[in-house]
């Protein structure tokens, strides 16, 4: 999907990310330190790139069949980036929708706040 910034970088946080055994691609969440984070440019495995840990408004991927209302909490499952209004095991909640998406739609624009989920799933 690539990094999809509607805010300037310089309102965004990001720091450095040491990555693990497999690349990474830009949009990309990763979690580490209990911390999720959105890589800014592909990362070879063992490699350092940026992750943005914080961001206004940022597109993301959108799990497909759940409708999601402006302002509603998101969470994110990791294991493919996408995020849901639904918290369950496994999820992490990382923002709020900052626009509303349908069932079909699959990205929505969201504030991501990768300190919220504090290593924990946040269930509702």
């Amino acid at each position: 999907m690539g990094l999809d910034l509607r805010s300037p970088l310089r309102d965004c946080n990001t720091r450095d990310y040491a990555n693990g055994l497999a690349a990474v691609s830009a949009g990309d969440v990763v979690a580490e330190e209990n911390q999720l984070g959105i890589v800014v440019e592909d990362i070879a495995a063992s490699a350092s790139g940026v992750i943005v840990t914080y961001a206004p408004k940022i597109v993301v991927a959108k799990k497909t069949g759940v409708t999601i209302a402006r302002g509603d909490i998101v969470y994110v499952d990791t294991s493919d980036g996408a995020v849901s209004n639904v918290g369950v095991a496994g999820y992490y909640k990382c923002g709020f929708a900052t626009e509303a998406a349908g069932s079909s739609t699959t990205t929505i624009e969201i504030e991501f706040d990768g300190n919220l989920s504090e290593g924990t799933a946040e269930t509702t």
